[in-house]
C-alpha cells in the first residue's frame, strides 16, 4: 500500500518538476514523496527515501514531454518498525522479488492556470495500471516546484490482500503527497 503511494508520489513529483523545455534535475533535499492511511483506526504517514526521476517537460510543448519515475520500495519508511518490516514482505511490496516500482507518463494536459494532468501507468510488483495524476506547477526562473495529491487503491495492486483483502485493518486507499523541486 505504501509502495503505491510512493510510486504515485514520485511520478507526480517528476512530472510537475519539469516546466521548461528539455531535462530537469530534481533537488532531492527539497523534494519528497509521502504516503499515508490508517491502520486499526490509527493514522500513519511515511516517505520513500530513494527514488529517481527522468523528467523532460515543456509546458509549451506538452506532446513532446515525458516523465519516468523509478523508486525503491524497500526504502518505504513510516518510523514504525512493525509497519516498515511488513511493507517489505511477501504480502506487500515483496522487495526480494520486485526491486523497483515505476511511473511513466507521456500524455500531459494543461487544465488551466498552473494546473496540469499527466496520464501514464504505475507499475507496482507485477501489476501495471493506468494512472492520471493532477498536479500544480509553479516556476521561478529556472526552478520549478510541482505539488500533487493522489489516492491509490492498494487492493488493485495486490498490496496486503493476503492479510487484509477487505481493508478491515489497513485503509484501502493510500494517500500520496508529492512535492518536487527541480531545476533546468
Amino acid at each position: 500500500m505504501m509502495k503505491n503511494l510512493i510510486i504515485g508520489a514520485l511520478a507526480s513529483v517528476l512530472i510537475a518538476g519539469a516546466s521548461f523545455a528539455a531535462d530537469w534535475k530534481v533537488d532531492h533535499s527539497k523534494s519528497e514523496v509521502r504516503f499515508g492511511g490508517t491502520h486499526a483506526g490509527n493514522e500513519f504517514t511515511g516517505v520513500f527515501e530513494k527514488w529517481q526521476a527522468d523528467i523532460n517537460f515543456d509546458a509549451s510543448n506538452l506532446s513532446a514531454s515525458k516523465v519516468k519515475v523509478t523508486f525503491d520500495p524497500s526504502t518505504a519508511k513510516t518510523g514504525n518498525g512493525l509497519y516498515d518490516g511488513t511493507l517489505k514482505g511477501e504480502d506487500w511490496f515483496k522487495v526480494d522479488t520486485y526491486k523497483i516500482a515505476v511511473f511513466e507518463a507521456v500524455t500531459f494536459t494543461h487544465t488551466g492556470g498552473n494546473a496540469y494532468t499527466a496520464e501514464g501507468t504505475l507499475q507496482i510488483r507485477d501489476k501495471t495500471l493506468p494512472l492520471t495524476l493532477a498536479f500544480t506547477l509553479d516556476t521561478n526562473g529556472n526552478i520549478a516546484e510541482m505539488n500533487a495529491s493522489h489516492s491509490i487503491d492498494r487492493i488493485a495492486y495486490d498490496l496486503g490482500v493476503q492479510s487484509d483483502a477487505d481493508a478491515a485493518w489497513v485503509s484501502k486507499n493510500i494517500e500520496l503527497k508529492i512535492k518536487v523541486v527541480a531545476s533546468h
